[in-house]
């Protein structure tokens, strides 16, 4: 992108020198001026110039300089890189009459189109070989037996309906950029220049389209070496797919230098309602050398994606398979960046002192971030090797978090301590999602469970036993203080995965998976009520036996949904419990038999 932006701005310049070359020309060679400037045009760009249309002088005053159907293509190639339809240049009377520099009072242009190609092996078709040794000699001298002066000295330069195309192949990017208008203002080096431009650009290949409205000053140094902006006042309007028009009104001051590609920007606005400021600097090479410091006060997410839904029931979207890692967009920068949120909202979530840092260079990406949230508090490290396929690590560190508000479940609720550290292959959320790796470790306080699927499992084995046990009288909602667990990835998340949990009245583990892109889950839970007394007591029939759950459904559905008995398990459940009945009662049988032994012993 940043690549075009810079032909762009070649393009514009461009225009202007390349006519007043054609001027000083006629005016110094009127008798041979058609062959004499293709020449001198081919040896000095190595392209070939045709004028198809008319160039004629008008004498009447104002004096000008009409010129049409003009193209530009690259010596052997049949293909246009640029034509121009129409052109008028209005002269100054009096600089011709002394014989002074020429000065223009007025430039105009009218359908300029300009298409650029990058083929499959990286090659522009702008591209050609340097001129001769020779060759620059022989243009070095035309231009000393010309004896002109081409001090760039235009009082109004006015460019309608211009096109330019960009297409490359090998890195598969297609854009065009229309420019209904520009206007600038009297143009002497050096010195400031008022500059106003309407500006589309589209980009075929992603659908993202940008409406832009330029007012401000504009400063061209002497042979071209910088061009400047300052107080430059930009309206802009963005369209992406899948989200709602983005509106931005800023102002910049800023300079790009020629011979370095470099570009240093300075501005500060609003982006739709978010109030923004920052700097930015980038460097076109070989690779785009992307530095930026941004600050906003508060983004809305939500307010960038698509709204309406329709009437009725609303319908779930699915998950998408998108790519995490932009590897190839990513290879092409070196990024070292920081970023400052004062308040981020994203569906019901809201965090604030964010705090994002950015580096990228030899196939490594760098990213700490920070932010408060959720009651708590939030740091995350990740490293990618954005080489190869792609690959990366995350660690994670929260405390403190609401962890209803968190993961949306609502069984279960507390304060949740985090700690994370896990791997991945690949730079598509699928690939990640298939080769996640790591463990996790947690801490829930202050907690409070629905135990609901547990006495579910206690009133059908009491139906069976014909008893009625303490847990099938169980408050629905299960208060605890402190529950602790680790959490296991293991060749992704669709299965392995292994959990451990334990808190007072109970501790389990489970082994299953979920398939995040098909919001489902499918896990085996086994919990061992431990034996207890108070509101949620245990007896000693039901205390340390294995109790079943299967857990199968839609990601977003509730336990009750989702956690049913296992009929198989169930079984199994039944014989422990009969047994550890009988063991208890045999136990019993040798306690009280020890303890009449005693008494026996005692009374003799």
């Amino acid at each position: 992108m940043t690549r075009i932006i810079g032909i762009l701005l070649a393009v514009i310049v461009a225009i202007p020198v390349v006519l007043i070359a054609v001027l000083a020309l006629l005016l110094a060679n009127p008798e041979i001026y058609r062959d004499r400037l293709y020449d001198a045009f081919t040896d000095e760009t190595g392209f070939v110039l045709a004028i198809d249309g008319d160039m004629r002088w008008r004498y009447f005053p104002p004096i000008a300089l009409s010129i049409s159907d003009v193209t530009i293509r690259p010596a052997g190639s049949d293909q246009p890189l640029a034509s121009l339809q129409s052109a008028d240049i209005d002269l100054d009377l009096l600089p011709l009459v002394f014989g002074s520099d020429i000065a223009i009072n007025g430039f105009s242009t009218d359908g300029v189109t300009v298409n650029l190609e990058v083929n499959e092996r990286g090659e522009g078709n702008w591209e050609v070989t340097s001129p001769s040794p020779a060759a620059e000699d022989e243009t070095s001298a035309t231009t000393d037996e010309t004896g002109m002066d081409l001090g760039l000295n235009i009082q109004a330069i006015n460019v309608l309906n211009t096109t330019v195309n960009y297409v490359d192949r090998s890195a598969g990017t297609d854009y065009t950029i229309n420019i209904p208008a520009l206007a600038l203002g009297a143009i002497d080096l050096d010195k400031p220049a008022p500059l106003a431009i309407q500006l589309n650009l589209q980009d075929n290949t992603a659908g993202v389209a940008v409406d832009m409205q330029g007012d401000g000053e504009i400063t061209i140094a002497t042979r071209f070496s910088q061009i400047r902006l300052d107080d430059f006042a930009v309206s802009k309007r963005v369209v992406m797919p899948g989200m709602n028009a983005i509106v931005a009104n800023v102002t910049a001051s800023g300079s790009y230098d020629v011979a370095k590609s470099h570009a240093d920007l300075s501005w500060s606005g609003s982006i739709d309602d978010i109030q923004a400021s920052g700097t930015t600097q980038i460097t076109i090479g070989d690779l785009v050398d992307l530095d930026f410091d941004l600050t906003l006060d508060q983004v809305n997410l939500n307010t960038y994606m698509t709204s309406g839904e329709p009437s009725g029931e609303a319908t779930a979207v699915a998950p998408e398979d998108v790519d995490v890692l932009p590897l190839e967009t990513l290879r092409a920068l070196t990024i070292d960046g920081k970023l400052g949120i004062g308040r981020l909202i994203y569906d019901t979530w809201s965090f604030s002192d964010v705090g994002v840092s950015v580096k990228h260079a030899n196939n490594r990406l760098n990213t700490e971030a920070g932010l408060s949230g959720l009651g708590g508090a939030i740091n995350l490290h990740f490293n990618a090797n954005t080489g190869g396929n792609g690959s990366g690590q995350t660690r994670l560190s929260a405390s403190g978090l609401d962890v209803t508000e968190l993961s949306g479940f609502e069984w279960i609720t507390g304060k949740i301590n985090v700690d994370s550290n896990t791997t991945f292959s690949g730079h598509r959320l699928s690939q990640i999602l298939n080769t996640l790796n790591g463990p996790t470790s947690f801490e829930i306080q202050d907690g409070v469970l629905d135990v609901r699927p547990i006495k579910r499992i206690a009133i059908f084995v009491d139906s069976i036993r014909g008893e009625t046990s303490r847990v099938a009288s169980w408050p629905d909602q299960m208060p605890f203080q402190q529950m602790t667990g680790s959490h296991q990835f293991n060749n992704g998340t669709a299965t392995g995965q292994q959990l451990e949990f334990t808190l007072e009245t109970l501790s389990g583990n489970a082994s299953g998976g979920f398939d995040y892109l098909a919001n489902q889950l499918n896990y085996d839970i086994r919990l061992r009520l431990l034996r207890n007394e108070g509101p949620f007591s245990v007896g000693p029939a039901l205390a340390r036996i294995e109790w079943p759950l299967h857990c199968e459904g839609a990601l977003d559905a509730t336990a009750m949904e989702l956690c049913l008995p296992d009929n198989d398990a169930i079984r199994k459940l039944l014989g422990d419990v009969a047994k550890q009945e009988v063991q208890r009662r045999v136990e019993d049988k040798i306690k009280d038999k020890v303890k009449d032994a005693l008494r026996g012993f005692l009374n003799r």
